[in-house]
């Protein structure tokens, strides 16, 4: 059997975006949403145990053994950046591997435009991007990073896990932290101390994290995160339902008064196998604020569709405008 190196390799070659490897199966590429194996023989955990080892560090190697799972990022030869989820089945490790780009994408090329941009560049606030898994939510943050660093001279300091893009000193100073398996709110608390002026974390489905980041917001920083619910009013009652019910009124309080904007995004794939980024953007207007403190959510979706002048959209609307963009290209 190929070593990881030759199967990511082969995979990279024929354009695909993940490799998968899990005994019983042959290696497997995704590209363009279509799966297609390398090659009939289905993997052993023989094979797949020495190509792990061969990716990880010996820390790494480490906490796969006490806990059963990691996920880790790493460069590779000429193919770029890769980041891999691992875990054990019945004693037996299998793998994910996904190809990261090497660029950051613009603003202008993931569709948030000038009133996005200009909003990123405020210097508090907490801005969610949100979307099922595998939407491109790191891509997301990573091209508001981007943003940041190339218009404005500020502190910014990631919490990772693991780190994906790798961001160079521009105008700005760039601290990344990976978690490697270390707490979340724990990191966070470090953060609001340190002299950061931009706080970027990964999910905040945690109650702790979510509080120290609305706290770290109220206290003057520009706070970017992410979430896995599929829209804006999805966003906004999941993190009010992470509190009991003597702190909702005080959650919805904070949270009118810090979040900036939720960014809701989709993948849509194409019968040709083509993808397109969909995305709802909530503002947070005064009409939006007024919504969240007198938890009024159900009329969020209608104030967003209202909201086209101020550069919000629904889904729906992200959607119709790429179909009317496709036609004319057509």
């Amino acid at each position: 059997m190929a070593g990881v190196f030759d199967l990511l390799s082969k995979a990279h070659a024929a354009g695909a975006s993940d490799l998968t490897l899990f005994s019983g199966h042959p290696p497997t590429i995704t590209a363009q949403s279509l799966e297609t194996p390398l090659s009939e023989k289905p993997l052993s955990c023989d094979d797949i145990v020495p190509m792990l080892l061969a990716l990880m560090s010996p820390d790494q190697s480490d906490r796969f053994e006490r806990s059963g799972s990691i996920r880790f990022s790493c460069d590779v030869n000429d193919l770029g950046r890769i980041r891999v989820f691992a875990i054990a089945i019945d004693g037996c490790p299998g793998m994910t591997i996904r190809f990261l780009p090497s660029e950051v994408l613009s603003l202008d090329q993931l569709g948030l435009g000038h009133a996005f941009s200009s909003l990123i560049e405020t210097s508090s606030g907490l801005i969610l991007v949100t979307g099922p898994s595998g939407s491109g939510k790191t891509t997301t943050l990573a091209s508001m990073v981007d943003h940041i660093n190339t218009h404005k001279s500020a502190r910014i300091l990631t919490i990772e896990d693991p780190i994906e893009f790798i961001h160079g000193w521009k105008q700005s100073v760039v601290r990344q932290h990976e978690l490697n398996g270390a707490s979340l709110p724990k990191a966070l608390r470090r953060a609001v101390t340190e002299d950061a002026d931009v706080i970027v974390v990964g999910d905040l489905s945690d109650h702790d994290a979510v509080t120290l980041s609305l706290i770290a917001a109220e206290t003057g920083h520009l706070v970017l995160g992410s979430l896995d619910t599929p829209t804006a009013k999805d966003t906004v009652e999941s993190i009010i339902q992470l509190y009991p019910f003597e702190e909702k009124a005080m959650i919805r309080s904070m949270l009118s008064d810090s979040l900036q904007a939720v960014v809701s995004q989709r993948l849509i794939t194409q019968s040709d196998g083509q993808q397109f980024l969909a995305q709802e953007i909530m503002l947070s207007t005064p009409e939006i604020k007024g919504m969240i403190q007198r938890d009024e959510l159900d009329n969020l979706y209608q104030a967003i569709e209202a909201g086209s002048d101020k550069g919000m959209k629904t889904l729906d609307q992200s959607i119709e405008e790429l179909l009317a963009s496709q036609s004319k290209i057509a």
